[in-house]
């Protein structure tokens, strides 16, 4: 039935609509380069990248070294080995 469904939406779905060509992009389109510059001078984008990071670090430290073994042996969280794949027990 996968199958069916993947050939049914190769035959139906397209990479452009109709015919139409794609042109050059618009003009005054800036490159990735510029744009972040242009991004990073904003003090609002400093100040916020800055907040973040430092207000996220303690946090995502603390959950990713202690969080699993604060969990089994504080907790009681028996130990499980890693599933594979998708499959329910």
């Amino acid at each position: 039935m996968t199958a069916g469904l993947a050939l049914a939406a190769l035959g139906v779905v397209r990479d452009a609509p109709g015919a139409q060509v794609a042109g050059p992009p618009p003009a005054g389109h800036d490159a990735i380069g510029a744009t972040l510059r242009t991004a990073w001078r904003q003090r609002r984008t400093r100040l916020g990248f800055w907040a973040h990071f430092g207000l996220m670090t303690p946090f995502v430290t603390m959950t990713a070294l202690w969080g699993y073994p604060w969990l089994v042996e504080a907790q009681g969280v028996p130990k499980q080995p890693p599933r594979r794949g998708w499959r329910r027990p």
